[in-house]
């Protein structure tokens, strides 16, 4: 992976930036190396799975600190995708990483993490909020994060494999689609409602 001005990983602050309301958008990949951001980023899609008052905040060079925050946001993660997204994925080697990720801000390592929020986004309750805030997404960044977002998919798999449901499953998260011509009714955030599913 080359600098943080390398085309994905503006991309990836954009995703933040237009898709998550709740928090500080990162300007550069490396501000993403404490978990922080992404576990507020989770907590729109599930509270219950990402609180963030969980987390360490204020990590500052503290490697430890951003590792076991790391480690953390990846374990819910793999919860999450368990337990309600019914899909599966290499959760083990990115653990196996954290480390490296946490004390060198290694963009790979973040970049691998950031592609399971971007499938949960697509795949929760609310996808429905997350792909129309995608859709605003400069027409510059959108092309790559497509791509980025393409390779996430790839490395998901169903949980359960004796679910019927399967194929019918990968096929929504595939069909997502972010130019505004195919079937683009709905609002970024309908009725004022950030989410939905969350009732409140």
């Amino acid at each position: 992976m080359a600098e943080e001005d390398d085309v994905t990983s503006i991309a990836v602050c954009e995703f933040f930036a237009k898709c998550f309301l709740s928090l500080d958008p990162p300007e550069s990949l490396s501000e993403l190396s404490d978990g922080v951001v992404m576990f507020q980023a989770l907590s729109e899609i599930s509270m219950d799975h990402f609180d963030p008052t969980s987390i360490t905040h204020e990590a500052g060079d503290n490697w430890a600190l951003k590792a076991a925050n790391l480690r953390k946001l990846v374990r819910n993660l793999q919860d999450y995708y368990h337990e309600e997204l019914n899909k599966d994925a290499d959760f083990e080697s990115i653990l196996s990483n954290v480390n490296d990720t946490a004390k060198d801000s290694d963009p790979d390592g973040i970049l691998a993490i950031v592609e399971l929020v971007a499938v949960a986004a697509i795949s929760c309750e609310d996808r429905e909020v997350f792909v129309n805030r995608m859709r605003e997404i400069s027409e510059e960044n959108l092309g790559e994060f497509q791509m980025f977002l393409k390779g996430g998919m790839e490395a998901i798999s169903s949980f359960d494999d004796d679910d019927a449901g399967e194929g019918e499953e990968d096929e929504d998260a595939d069909s997502v689609v972010f130019d505004g011509d195919e079937n683009h009714d709905g609002p970024s955030s309908p009725g004022g409602v950030l989410f939905p599913s969350h009732g409140d």
